[in-house]
Protein backbone atom coordinates (compact mmCIF):
# COMPACT_ATOMS: atom_id res chain seq x y z
CA UNK A 1 0.00 0.00 0.00
CA UNK A 2 2.86 2.30 0.32
CA UNK A 3 2.21 3.11 3.95
CA UNK A 4 5.41 4.04 6.21
CA UNK A 5 5.81 2.44 9.48
CA UNK A 6 4.75 5.15 11.39
CA UNK A 7 1.36 6.09 9.20
CA UNK A 8 0.06 1.69 9.67
CA UNK A 9 0.75 1.44 12.85
CA UNK A 10 -1.33 4.63 13.70
CA UNK A 11 -4.39 2.96 11.12
CA UNK A 12 -3.45 -1.05 13.41
CA UNK A 13 -3.81 0.71 16.94
CA UNK A 14 -6.39 2.99 15.91
CA UNK A 15 -8.25 -0.18 14.58
CA UNK A 16 -8.52 -2.15 17.49
CA UNK A 17 -8.24 0.26 20.69
CA UNK A 18 -5.58 -0.01 23.22
CA UNK A 19 -4.17 -3.67 23.82
CA UNK A 20 -1.19 -5.13 25.65
CA UNK A 21 0.30 -5.39 22.50
CA UNK A 22 0.40 -1.44 21.70
CA UNK A 23 0.78 -0.62 25.08
CA UNK A 24 3.94 -2.78 25.27
CA UNK A 25 5.60 -2.44 21.71
CA UNK A 26 8.49 -0.34 22.91
CA UNK A 27 9.54 -3.20 25.53
CA UNK A 28 8.91 -6.11 23.66
CA UNK A 29 12.01 -8.13 22.20
CA UNK A 30 11.13 -11.65 20.53
CA UNK A 31 12.86 -14.61 21.06
CA UNK A 32 15.89 -14.91 18.63
CA UNK A 33 15.18 -18.69 18.46
CA UNK A 34 11.98 -18.55 17.11
CA UNK A 35 12.96 -15.85 14.43
CA UNK A 36 15.37 -18.08 13.11
CA UNK A 37 12.90 -20.87 13.06
CA UNK A 38 10.42 -18.44 11.28
CA UNK A 39 12.97 -17.24 8.90
CA UNK A 40 13.42 -20.72 7.51
CA UNK A 41 10.20 -21.05 6.22
CA UNK A 42 11.24 -18.90 3.23
CA UNK A 43 7.62 -16.45 3.62
CA UNK A 44 9.45 -13.97 1.02
CA UNK A 45 10.40 -10.68 1.82
CA UNK A 46 9.14 -10.50 5.60
CA UNK A 47 11.43 -8.23 8.19
CA UNK A 48 10.96 -9.82 11.20
CA UNK A 49 13.96 -8.59 13.60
Amino acid sequence: MGLKRNLLKGVVQWNSGGSWVSEGEDDYHPDREYLAKIKQFELGNISLS
